[in-house]
């Protein structure tokens, strides 16, 4: 295949270069190595071993198609991760309160029923 922009990028400098009156390099070979991502396929090209090489209609990556969607899944990931957290603190906070308000209870009720007992025998000793 032949890449129309390099070879007219490479046309357009040689131009200059000879407008400058610098006489141009020799170009032996203007054109780019291309494939068509179908044809190479279909055909076994091993298109690892062309690193220089321009793949036409090379479909695009998962991440590259889906980026948008899976930095949103993420940052809703943490934002979700961040309210359990959160919420989490708050539970056990709210279970040590609950357990300190139960032994409260359990020494008012002791020295109510000990001051209730208190109150009984001075009643009775002293009427």
């Amino acid at each position: 295949m032949v890449d129309g922009k390099h070879h007219g990028s490479v046309q357009a400098r040689l131009l200059r270069e000879s407008l400058a009156g610098v006489m141009p390099a020799v170009v032996m070979n203007a054109n780019r190595t291309m494939f068509g991502y179908e044809a190479a396929k279909k055909w076994g090209v091993d298109l690892s071993a062309y690193p220089n090489a321009v793949i036409a209609d090379k479909p695009p990556s998962f991440w590259k198609a889906h980026r948008t969607a899976v930095n949103s899944s993420l940052a809703i990931l943490a934002v979700c991760a961040l309210i359990i957290a959160i919420l989490t603190k708050h539970l056990r906070k709210q279970k040590q309160s609950e357990r300190a308000l139960a032994q409260s209870r359990a020494l008012f009720k002791g020295v109510f029923d000990q001051s209730i007992s208190t109150l009984r025998y001075w009643i009775i000793t002293v009427v």
